[in-house]
């Protein structure tokens, strides 16, 4: 972690107000190595430099999201309340062929993180059309979507790739019916996304820019999620606190 901490150093004295962790699994970090190898002893150490505004965490994963970790973005004055939760399906023969936990984990660690982190902004990811996804699995996956009102949802359609477990499984899922499901849950998470949104409208947010007509909120990742556009420049790397004053195309807000 000294590698990391030395570099996020460096990158804040640029100016770097924002520090995004990021990797296949970022949960697991350090759990090969020793105790102040941890990701707590890592957001512990970079919550200590000095200008440095927000910490933000991608691509956690339900079975190695500890309690302890919970506790620290609870209590942190820089991480980000966002979390980027990839669960990939909801229906347990899905999962187990992805070899991934049942949906209950993901479930309980939802209701916990909801209940711990005041204002907890929530993004996930799904695959549709995984060998084997029949319409019952999608069903459920759509009523899951609908009922667990993520913030921010992400959707892809599945690919083989080479070389990896889930490549050569069957009985694979038609290219078309692969495109329909993803336009479907796409639309059904559109007006949750936007019903989010629009309940930020009239709160004063802090606002990092990121160009000079463009930022974001620590509600938003950069580039993944929505943008923040305003009339009045500013200059890259500023924040400012300002007034939700309108939801654009369900995804990005305006201020006034």
């Amino acid at each position: 972690p000294q590698d990391v901490i030395k570099e996020a150093r460096i990158l804040v004295d640029w100016g770097v107000k924002e520090l995004i962790l990021i990797a296949q699994d970022t949960t697991f970090y350090g759990w090969d190595l020793d105790k102040k190898s941890s990701l707590i002893y890592l957001l512990e150490q970079l919550e200590k430099i000095d200008k440095l505004e927000w910490i933000r965490l991608l691509y956690t994963h339900p079975s190695h999201f500890t309690s302890s970790l919970t506790r620290v973005m609870a209590n942190s004055e820089k991480i980000c309340p966002y979390i980027d939760l990839p669960l990939q399906h909801t229906h347990d023969k899905i999962l187990a062929k992805m070899k991934r936990p049942e949906f209950q984990v993901a479930e309980k660690l939802i209701d916990k993180l909801r209940s711990n982190i005041l204002g907890l902004t929530l993004r996930t990811t799904f695959i549709v059309g995984f060998p084997g996804e029949g319409k019952e699995h999608f069903n459920k996956l759509l009523k899951d979507v609908e009922r667990l009102k993520f913030e921010w949802l992400g959707v892809f359609t599945y690919s083989p790739q080479k070389d990896t477990p889930a490549y050569g499984l069957a009985p694979e899922v038609p290219a078309n019916i692969k495109e329909k499901r993803y336009q479907e849950l796409m639309q059904l998470q559109q007006p949750i996304t936007d019903e989010f949104n629009e309940k930020r409208v009239g709160s004063i947010c802090s606002i990092l820019v990121d160009k000079k007509n463009e930022g974001h909120t620590q509600f938003q990742t950069p580039e993944i999620d929505g943008k923040v556009f305003f009339a009045r420049e500013h200059k890259p790397g500023q924040y400012f606190r300002e007034r939700i004053s309108l939801v654009k195309n369900c995804y990005d807000l305006l201020v006034e």
